[in-house]
């Protein structure tokens, strides 16, 4: 992969996940403003995360970050423990499917060969 085209990579699936994480998002109008505070800090801090792994020497360090982030939401959709008012359905059917292909997508070009700049 050229630089040219890594660029590119980073590029379009970060507009499109920032589309994407946009229309999620409607499904958590039913929160109170603390879970919603939350809920945007959260996700936040995730796609800060991701934004890391492409940016950042450290690159191994915040994929596995991200891959534990993620373990622990999937963990939380699927608990018995309440876990403020979210939703579990939505978390589990369209957050953290979003951010899952997100990061495995960010992880592939990240990893993949490529020339050097």
């Amino acid at each position: 992969m050229t630089q040219s085209e890594y660029l590119a990579n980073k590029r379009g699936l970060n507009i499109f996940f920032g589309a994407i994480l946009g229309v999620v998002m409607t499904g958590a109008e039913n929160l109170s403003a603390l879970e919603f505070g939350f809920l945007l800090m959260v996700s936040g801090g995730f796609v800060v995360n991701l934004l890391y792994i492409g940016e950042s020497p450290h690159r191994l360090l915040y994929t596995l970050q991200a891959a534990a982030a993620l373990g622990l939401g999937w963990y939380i959709a699927y608990s018995t423990t309440p876990f403020f008012n979210i939703d579990r359905e939505w978390m589990a059917l369209r957050l953290l499917p979003s951010f899952t292909v997100w990061f495995m997508m960010v992880a592939l070009v990240e990893f993949a060969p490529r020339e050097k700049p």
